[in-house]
């Protein structure tokens, strides 16, 4: 799949800086209908930032119809908030509801760009049953094929397609290269001169075709003959190479991408066929860093590529300002360029440039501060920043600082001058307002809070006189402490072998051998953790109460979760990966407790794909943070210990402390929220 964002400008087209109040001026969204008219035709035309408000605005008017969430989970897939849309689609589903076949097919590949194959396959096999989105299955299908190197088996799918699939451009693109790499060159030939009969615009078929010349033996080279055909510029370049990534093949992607060096000698003109102000090709940073991507997927050298990349965008007369990344795939090339070189300041800047417009501007910030650290001195650079902090993270401190700075290297725009009055015109936030529905709300952030003094030691509880369900409780005590010795102890004593069954005893005893799983993670003991998660599922024979063992327990989100951590603290990628994976796919109810261990299952998956999880975080907060609002009575304590979870993932420790509080005053999660409070201790000693 090919996704090309929209080409407004960066931060002053950026989505998140439209307001609601465009769309209510404008358009009529006061009833059902006319809102989902509103924001289907809005991303027809291609405003998907517009159309994303109008579902917003849909969702919350009438929360009793799905489709603007379904809505909502589609343009997730299309900006590239993959995790965020799975999540969407799960909660359309809970419990056992069914969805539309467009739905399915999008989740499918929002799936797909997770690296989850096989659920990808099984959400396109429910939309295949429609028939309308059978052939763009199959398409998918069959390049999934193609990317697994299987030509023959891409080919055979294109061949017993849906008549109607065969008139599909991107479907004959890959007949035409499944037919070169199977050795019929003939064949390939003759098909792609029908293809250039019917769609002459396409690029694609104009480079297969020249490739296919040069394999004849034509003199001319294929990316050569490309260019003399047409002034090609770099966004349509990399809407042609995009074409060959998803099918895998680096190879065919290269000559498109050029030389190491620039194919204009210096001083020569400007290709005529485009804008003075563009770069050509060959001479775009971009086309650099897919060049060296493309050589690192195949094994080959490709730090010459990325170097030559970072030092195009250095140059005063080809600077990194005049380039903009507008394709999803960018994301992977220049994280991977950050990996070969963290000091490249070109990727990082364009990296940043591109994050904001995926409306993810907390890890633009990240990617524009390495640059100025790596040295950038740009006013471009200052200028994103300060009005990303002021205007989109509503960081007063951040904008001011970067705003002097600005004015210190007479850097102003009124642009600049309209937000440096709006900062110090706000009122310093110091000290944030408690949430009120937390009746013992501690300090409101980690940083102007005082470290908590250390607990004084407990004194030993005799345990001797106490039955099975104060023994469970006890060891929950000595867990919240992290006395993780005593709470052994305490379900382990000779005494109690012959203890009769006790439910709340067994999942004692599970819970302690999964934080003693997490304790050896944590001090890097890590030859014991195969042997104390497997611990988990294990009854002992001498001890009765553990007669059911913990299957049921381990098969829960959290555990799953957990289990996975204890993996990754330990560097073990492949055991973290397997249980993250079967805690994502679990269903539960969006209100337990339990569901915000699907979504950090999902969050972690990210991360162990070098996927960027920030703007994941944050949105699940803010869902947390809208259920906590929302939720009825009691149930707000459930929702408290969502949302404490929530803020602890994003190191806001304090204000997770005063959620946990509130959420302890519920019985059924009582426990899990004094460990999420011993937690975030440990987290402010500095143990993970």
């Amino acid at each position: 799949m090919t996704l090309l964002l929209s080409a407004c400008a960066v931060l002053a087209c950026s989505p998140v800086l439209i307001a609601a109040s465009a769309i209510s001026s404008s358009a009529d969204c006061s009833t059902k209908e006319s809102c989902l008219v509103l924001a289907k035709s809005l991303e027809q035309s291609g405003d998907l930032a517009h159309s994303r408000i109008a579902n917003e605005i849909g969702s919350r008017r009438f929360q009793v119809e799905p489709a603007f969430r379904k809505n909502l989970a589609r343009l997730d897939v299309l900006e590239a908030y993959y995790l965020r849309a799975c999540g969407r689609y799960e909660q359309l589903t809970f419990p056992h509801n069914a969805l539309d076949a467009e739905s399915e097919y999008y989740w499918g590949l929002a799936l797909h760009e997770l690296h989850d194959l096989p659920s990808a396959h099984k959400h396109w096999a429910v939309a295949r049953r429609d028939v309308d989105l059978a052939p763009r299955v199959d398409l998918e299908l069959a390049s999934d094929e193609a990317a697994a190197g299987r030509w023959k088996e891409a080919l055979t799918a294109i061949a017993r397609a849906d008549p109607w699939n065969r008139h599909l451009e991107q479907a004959g693109l890959l007949e035409v290269i499944a037919l070169r790499k199977t050795g019929d060159p003939e064949k390939a030939r003759d098909q792609v001169k029908q293809w250039q009969q019917a769609f002459p615009a396409n690029l694609a078929f104009r480079y297969e075709a020249a490739l296919l010349g040069a394999a004849a033996g034509q003199p001319q080279s294929a990316a050569g003959q490309l260019q003399l055909g047409s002034a090609i510029d770099t966004d349509h370049t990399l809407d042609i190479v995009d074409q060959y990534l998803r099918l895998h093949d680096y190879a065919d992607a290269l000559p498109l991408l050029g030389a190491a060096e620039s194919s204009a000698p210096a001083g020569a003109p400007v290709n005529s066929g485009q804008p003075q102000t563009a770069a050509l090709p060959q001479d775009n940073p971009l086309i650099a860093y897919y060049r060296g991507w493309c050589r690192e997927q195949l094994g080959q050298a490709a730090a010459a590529d990325y170097r030559a990349a970072s030092l195009l965008g250095a140059e005063k007369t080809i600077n990194a300002e005049n380039v903009q990344a507008t394709h999803i795939s960018s994301l992977a090339v220049l994280t991977a360029a950050l990996n070969a070189n963290p000091k490249d300041t070109t990727a990082a800047y364009l990296l940043g440039n591109l994050h904001l417009r995926l409306e993810m501007p907390l890890e633009a910030v990240e990617d524009w501060r390495r640059a100025v650290r790596g040295g950038l001195q740009s006013a471009s650079v200052y200028r994103s920043l300060a009005l990303a902090l002021g205007n989109l993270l509503h960081d007063r401190d951040g904008a001011l600082a970067i705003l002097a700075e600005i004015k210190t290297r007479g850097w102003m725009t009124p642009e600049i001058e309209a937000l440096d009055q709006k900062m110090a015109a706000l009122p310093d936030p110091t000290v944030k307002r408690k949430p009120a529905a937390v009746a013992a709300a501690g300090p409101a952030s980690a940083a102007s809070a005082p470290a908590k003094p250390a607990k004084p030691a407990k004194p030993k509880v005799d345990v001797s006189k106490l039955n099975a369900d104060e023994l469970a409780k006890q060891a929950f005590e000595y867990l919240s402490d992290n006395d993780i010795d005593s709470a052994w102890e305490t379900v382990t004593l000779e005494r109690i072998k012959n203890t009769a069954a006790s439910e709340p005893l067994r999942q004692a005893y599970f819970e302690v051998q999964l934080q003693r799983a997490l304790a050896s993670a944590r001090q890097k003991d890590c030859d014991a953790i195969a042997e104390r998660v497997e611990a988990l599922t294990k009854p002992d024979p001498e001890l009765a109460f553990t007669k059911e063992g913990g299957r049921d327990l381990l098969d829960t989100p959290r555990a799953l979760f957990y289990a996975g951590r204890a993996y990754g603290l330990c560097a073990e990628a492949k055991p973290a990966a397997s249980f993250w994976k079967q805690a994502a796919r679990k269903t539960v109810a969006p209100e337990s407790p339990q569901a915000v261990f699907v979504t950090f299952a999902r969050i972690q998956l990210l991360a162990l794909a070098g996927k960027p999880v920030k703007s994941e975080l944050e949105a699940a907060y803010r869902q947390a943070d809208a259920a906590f609002k929302s939720a009825p009575g009691g149930d707000h304590r459930v929702a408290a210990y969502q949302l404490a979870m929530a803020l602890q993932a994003l190191g806001r420790l304090n204000e997770s402390d005063s959620y946990f509080q509130a959420a302890a005053g519920e019985s059924s999660i009582h426990y899990l929220a004094l460990l999420g409070i011993r937690d975030n201790d440990l987290a402010r000693r500095g143990v993970k």
